[in-house]
């Protein structure tokens, strides 16, 4: 997708929290660990991890990990694929009792649905096991076909599972209430970041797929169309839409919209819903004909090395099974309410009919999209490299027009 879909107003307390959460400990450090888990910071309730440890007592230690940002779990994932001598060696230095092995990769981590083709073909990653989550059925089939994918990350309708996404969300449009009312206008879906009213005042993600997507959606075609140099009137919507924008930013858009350097933005639903509560002159929609779609996933990353002794192994088949038991238990019921209620996201199993709670959800609209425009939304799929290289030259003309005058 191109986002880090990071906020910067991130409360530095859910770090502390789920650091707090997991067990180490100046009295457990040296207790071996079974499951190690790397997780995105404020991607999960930090309830959650003192529950499975409840839910698993006595089958093995569990710690948790707070991550920063999606692209730091694949910078992470590169390292250990790419050079696990000089993690082991780093280990090794700093701590170099003897008794205690240098750490293996976590068991899981998060990746953003954006990263999954390149974790596939970089082989940073292992497939999962359905037939070792029971609840891998009850997922809605756009999911699993996300998950789903050849050696080449190209999704595969019988290919093994890369993943398993345990949040999403989608991108929306975000707008100074204040500013917005004194201008006479609305707001309400793509075609209206066009309006002439709007010249100067928008922010869009710094992403070539993103931006050319949504002024695709906008012609009624598909964020995924494989020629879009080919979309009658595309370049000039794109011209026109570069001439309402102040500045791409797929990191740093939520300071100037709150200092109203900007009166609209693009962004992550997870990143801009925490804001409705800090500022009330700010509002939140989702495009009525459609979005992107993100997700938060689970997956596996390589081991070090092959597995050499039994030990090691007895210890490979615990980690195994006990990460299975998490991903399935991210996967229950309770827990399906705490993400949907409590992360800024939803379960994908959200979408099940016939959960009374869902009627009681704050901002259930933009959680939870109408199943028109939710039925209008797609993940951002791996394209051909052709199409990706018209996409690129799109995106380069539209951005020289600026440098050009």
């Amino acid at each position: 997708m191109g986002l880090t879909r990071r906020n910067f107003l991130r409360y530095s307390s859910s770090a502390a929290a789920l650091a707090s959460a997991s067990t180490l400990t100046s009295c457990s450090r040296f207790q071996p660990t079974a499951l190690q888990i790397q997780v995105l910071d404020g991607s999960i309730p930090i309830q959650l991890p003192k529950q499975f440890r409840g839910l698993i007592k006595g089958e093995g230690k569990t710690t948790f990990a707070p991550t920063a940002q999606l692209s730091q779990s694949f910078k992470q994932l590169q390292r250990w694929a790419t050079d696990p001598a000089k993690v082991q060696q780093s280990w090794t230095s700093r701590i170099p009792n003897p008794l205690r092995k240098p750490p293996r990769p976590a068991d899981l981590i998060t990746l953003g649905d954006s990263w999954l083709t390149a974790a596939i073909r970089q082989d940073l990653i292992e497939p999962l096991d359905p037939a070792e989550l029971p609840r891998w059925k009850e997922l809605p089939g756009r999911w699993q076909q996300l998950m789903q994918r050849d050696a080449t990350g190209f999704l595969q309708a019988d290919g093994p599972v890369w993943a398993a996404p345990y949040r999403w969300g989608g991108n929306v449009i975000a707008y100074r209430k204040n500013r917005i009312e004194k201008l006479g206008i609305e707001i309400k879906d793509w075609e209206d970041l066009w309006n002439p009213k709007l010249k100067g005042l928008l922010s869009l993600p710094n992403s070539p797929r993103e931006v050319i997507g949504l002024a695709l959606k906008k012609l009624g075609q598909s964020y995924n169309h494989p020629n879009p140099s080919q979309v009658d009137g595309l370049a000039e919507a794109l011209a026109s839409l570069h001439g309402q924008v102040k500045l791409y930013a797929s990191d740093n858009y939520l300071q100037p919209l709150l200092l109203e350097d900007t009166w609209v933005a693009v962004g992550s639903s997870a990143e801009l819903l925490p804001l409705l509560q800090r500022d009330r002159n700010l509002a939140i929609i989702y495009p009525s004909s459609g979005s992107s779609l993100w997700a938060d996933l689970w997956v596996k990353p390589k081991p070090f090395a092959t597995v050499s002794d039994n030990a090691d192994a007895s210890a490979e088949e615990i980690a195994n099974s006990l990460a299975s038991k998490w991903i399935d238990f991210c996967w229950s019921p309770e827990v399906v309410k705490l993400i949907t209620n409590l992360s800024n996201g939803a379960s994908p199993l959200a979408l099940q009919p016939g959960l009374d709670w869902l009627e009681k959800l704050q901002n259930r609209e933009l959680l939870l999209p109408d199943e028109s425009a939710l039925g209008e939304s797609e993940f951002i799929l791996p394209l051909p490299q052709e199409s990706l290289d018209e996409y690129k030259e799109l995106w380069a003309k539209m951005r020289r027009q600026k440098l050009l005058g």
